[in-house]
């Protein structure tokens, strides 16, 4: 596997989830700016501060155990990811950030950038075959992810600041959960991580329609 690993497929791994970012930010209208490069740099920074909280806790004994999937890789896995991405998404919300779809572009960058941080992982562990599967699968699903967690972080329809951040991080570790343990039981369940995917790739999709700014 490390004889395939070569420059131009690092800068693949690394560079390839821009192609959502640039694919979300047309179809939300929104234009391509410094802030979006920083939420790419932000994703990559948190997924490392995920893989230590990861790795802390394999440390400590907590592993996921075969007939405890669903809840192994929601705490040991979701849990750590989604909430290092919503520490990111938060920290760079200001009152500058603009319309309400910059904020969900922001959460499909800090999600392109995790996915291109665990694209490289995955290409030392694996080898380059990985990233075409990957392309399609975890990829699109932390960039979606993001979204999702985006539109629910800034909803009008609850009111209460805390309970939205807590409701958006619910719902990113749930999903991602549940993604995740039915990969791992695949071959038992017949792929039906898929729709898991494709509802957040519609969620996200959706959100982004709904919320660009109108032209005429």
């Amino acid at each position: 596997m490390a004889g395939s690993i070569t420059p131009w497929t690092v800068s693949c791994a690394a560079l390839s989830p821009l192609v959502y970012g640039i694919l979300c930010t047309r179809i939300g209208r929104g234009t391509l700016s410094k802030q979006y490069v920083w939420a790419f740099a932000a994703g990559l920074a948190s997924s490392y501060i995920a893989f230590l909280a990861e790795r802390g806790l394999a440390s400590a004994g907590f592993i996921v155990g075969e007939g405890h999937l669903f809840f192994g890789f929601l705490t040991l896995v979701a849990v750590p990811e989604e909430v290092a991405k919503l520490a990111t998404l938060l920290g760079l919300m200001t009152p500058a950030t603009g319309a309400r779809i910059s904020i969900l572009l922001l959460g499909c960058f800090i999600g392109v950038g995790f996915a291109a941080a665990e694209n490289v992982i995955y290409l030392q562990n694996f080898g380059a075959d990985v990233l075409v599967v990957r392309f399609f699968t975890a990829t699109a699903f932390h960039t979606f992810n993001g979204i999702l967690m985006a539109r629910i972080l800034t909803t009008t329809a609850i009111v209460d600041e805390s309970f939205r951040i807590v409701s958006s991080l619910a719902s990113a570790v749930l999903l991602h959960g549940a993604y995740d343990a039915l990969i791992a039981n695949g071959a038992q369940n017949g792929g039906q991580f898929v729709f898991v995917l494709a509802f957040s790739v519609a969620a996200g999709y959706v959100s982004l329609k709904v919320m660009r700014p109108n032209t005429i």
